[in-house]
């Protein structure tokens, strides 16, 4: 039987069909605005682990993901977990992937030389200088801005040995991008993610830009952030695990020696801006309905500066789970915040599904 498809709009519900194939609209694939068809490919299921001193403080010692792929009676607890807002879309990396890219521009204008019979050098110049042009205002602020625009008339003076030059300083800028999140480099047809918003059907970047560009990152990596957003919304909510700062009473020896023991944790769990919602690490974009030209800025708060320290958070986290992983059946990957000693009792709580898509070719 064929596979109804089915077209996002914004506040659209998610419907649970594992065959399920969606099609979101306005993204930007191979260089214009588009619409991009993905599969359902798998839950993952989001764990806690929190630790419990007494009743006014307690702390989040382990947060992961365990793959459940599409999951069978043996997971049906783990498939009535809440579903998170967010999902999580991969493709096969491509260098023009989620931008505008220039290449292929450049390309043309070596093609093409500046030279042609029975036309005018410079009007030749100047309408391939005017495509260019074009193309470079269809750019989004969401891109990397790893390709230099031309002036008005810059070409105009370039020999076809200097545009050579420049195509291959391109092709090596566009070859080095880079993860944002543990910045190393994103490889050729290796798998990447991006974030995308479950309640409004659209990617998290399209709230930063009307363009339709979105960013792309490592799948482990995006999986980690996600982790981490909702490990700093737990610690943030003041009915779930934000730590007690003191007491105005006083307490006993045992009491001060473990909250001591607990506060070597704590640098892991303040933040000056708390989270709110899951959001693209690069553009701080959450895909939320954006009116017309609007953009999302108003939501954009968190500086470059902790930022930093989030995503140095998430890595130095994940290294701590790799030294002392959580034991279970499933693959899973995750985040540990160890603290010092200690004979605090341990709960394990489910918290989200999240819903991963593949897109199709």
């Amino acid at each position: 039987m064929a596979t109804a498809m089915v077209v996002w709009m914004p506040k659209n519900s998610l419907i649970d069909d594992h065959d399920q194939r969606m099609v979101i609209r306005d993204v930007l694939l191979n260089n214009e605005l588009s619409t991009l068809k993905v599969r359902f490919i798998g839950h993952g299921h989001i764990t806690v682990r929190d630790i419990e001193i007494d009743a006014c403080n307690k702390w989040l010692s382990r947060i992961w993901c365990a793959w459940l792929g599409e999951g069978d009676d043996s997971d049906k607890d783990m498939l009535s977990a809440p579903k998170s807002d967010f999902s999580i879309i991969t493709f096969s990396y491509t260098y023009d992937l989620g931008v505008m890219c220039k290449l292929k521009v450049l390309e043309n204008f070596l093609s093409s030389g500046c030279h042609s019979e029975g036309e005018d050098y410079g009007s030749s110049c100047k309408k391939r200088r005017k495509l260019f042009l074009e193309s470079d205002s269809g750019t989004s602020d969401c891109a990397p801005k790893t390709v230099v625009s031309a002036s008005d008339g810059e070409y105009d003076r370039l020999s076809t040995r200097a545009l050579r030059k420049e195509l291959r300083k391109q092709k090596q800028l566009v070859a080095e991008r880079m993860c944002d999140i543990c910045l190393q480099p994103i490889i050729l047809q290796k798998d990447v993610a991006t974030l995308f918003n479950s309640k409004t059907g659209r990617l998290a970047c399209s709230s930063r830009n009307t363009k339709g560009a979105f960013h792309v990152f490592h799948t482990s990596c995006l999986i980690h952030w996600i982790l981490l957003c909702e490990f700093e919304m737990l610690i943030n909510n003041p009915n779930g695990m934000k730590r007690n700062k003191g007491r105005k009473n006083p307490v006993s020896r045992k009491e001060y020696k473990d909250q001591r023991l607990a506060s070597q944790a704590s640098n892991w769990m303040t933040t000056e801006t708390p989270f709110s919602s899951v959001f693209c690490p690069e553009c701080q974009g959450t895909g939320v309905d954006i009116k017309g030209d609007e953009l999302e800025k108003e939501r954009c708060t968190i500086p470059l500066s902790e930022m930093f320290h989030h995503k140095m958070k998430a890595s130095e986290s994940h290294k701590a789970w790799m030294k002392s992983p959580e034991l279970i059946d499933r693959c899973s990957t995750g985040l540990h915040f160890p603290c010092a000693g200690g004979d605090f009792e341990e709960i394990v709580n489910p918290l989200k599904l999240i819903r991963f898509y593949r897109a199709e070719e």
